[in-house]
């Protein structure tokens, strides 16, 4: 991630590192600090629009603190008021104060309220990385799954799973379609999306299902 003040942040199976164009930071957790982060293996990085950087790991998730280069961490909650640490993938913010987050342990697309810490079920969702996308126009939110066969598209708004559709996994019988490993995805727009495949690098019109 760069973040909006130029900083890089770089997430790895052995802890998260930050570079502010002078000095390197790394941070890994320690049990006996309680304000260390809470986990080692790095899954992602998000920045909010209060400047805030969020980080998720094998542990939960970890919001970093400018000032005193701590964390605070939050659990996912699982019912009776109980909350465990487990593997998460942030996604990206739908809202100020709301969180989409990967909860693979449960094979879950789930919420985090960054004010209160609650966390919510919102859809099963079997991949376990993901690439976020918020439409300026509609407000509606694409998820499109990666490192598996194919990518699967999701589009949701206001917590609804609206629609849902594959492309090149080799099941599509309308067109024909190859069927490719996806090991990355961008989406630049509501009608041009970029994927990182086995085979090279297709351009995907998802409104006309057009490719390149």
């Amino acid at each position: 991630l760069e973040d909006s003040r130029g900083y890089m942040w770089f997430g790895t199976h052995n802890g998260l590192t930050l570079h502010d164009g002078n000095k390197t930071l790394n941070f890994l957790h320690d049990p006996q600090v309680k304000s260390s982060i809470a986990g080692t293996f790095i899954t992602s990085i998000r920045e909010d629009s209060s400047l805030q950087v969020w980080i998720g790991n094998e542990s939960g998730i970890d919001r970093f603190h400018r000032s005193s280069l701590s964390f605070t961490h939050f659990g996912i909650d699982r019912g009776d008021g109980i909350k465990v640490n487990t593997y998460c993938v942030v996604l990206g913010f739908v809202s100020i104060d709301e969180l989409w987050l990967l909860d693979t342990e449960k094979k879950a697309l789930r919420s985090l309220n960054t004010k209160t810490g609650a966390t919510r079920f919102i859809a099963s969702f079997t991949a376990e990385q993901a690439l976020f996308y918020k439409s300026p126009i509609d407000q509606k939110i694409h998820l499109w799954s990666a490192y598996n066969k194919g990518t699967i598209h999701q589009v949701y708004q206001n917590d609804k799973l609206l629609k849902e559709e594959s492309f090149f996994d080799g099941k599509n019988k309308t067109q024909i379609e190859p069927e490719l490993i996806v090991i990355h995805v961008l989406q630049q727009n509501d009608s041009v999306v970029w994927l990182s495949t086995n085979r090279g690098l297709m351009k995907l019109d998802p409104l006309s299902k057009r490719y390149q």
